[in-house]
């Protein structure tokens, strides 16, 4: 009784927090973030990881984020394709530097 009433707590906390998540991910049209805010920064990444997986470059919208050189190296990698031209010209959402004066977040 004492185990089933754990898993099923544990369970319930799992699904609290995968719900959770969800609702902080921006909705994303391709670059762009369809709610009005400032998240185009996630879109962004994440569309930029989407076109470089088919250039064969396979990185995660958080690795871009996170790691200015991973970014730079996955622009240089895709620099012909002109859906991310403007990612990667403004380039901004890879560096925390640019994000405190731009409001990444």
């Amino acid at each position: 009784m004492k185990l089933s009433l754990l898993a099923l707590s544990v369970a319930a906390l799992t699904w609290l927090a995968l719900a959770g998540q969800a609702q902080t991910r921006p909705r994303c049209d391709g670059p762009f973030s369809l709610d009005g805010s400032l998240r185009a920064r996630y879109c962004g990444s994440e569309y930029l990881a989407k076109v470089a997986a088919e250039y064969g470059v396979h990185v995660t919208g958080q690795q871009l984020r996170d790691h200015f050189s991973v970014f730079l190296t996955t622009c240089r990698r895709v620099d012909s394709d002109i859906r991310v031209d403007l990612i990667c010209r403004q380039g901004s959402f890879g560096n925390p530097l640019l994000c405190d004066a731009f409001g990444c977040d």
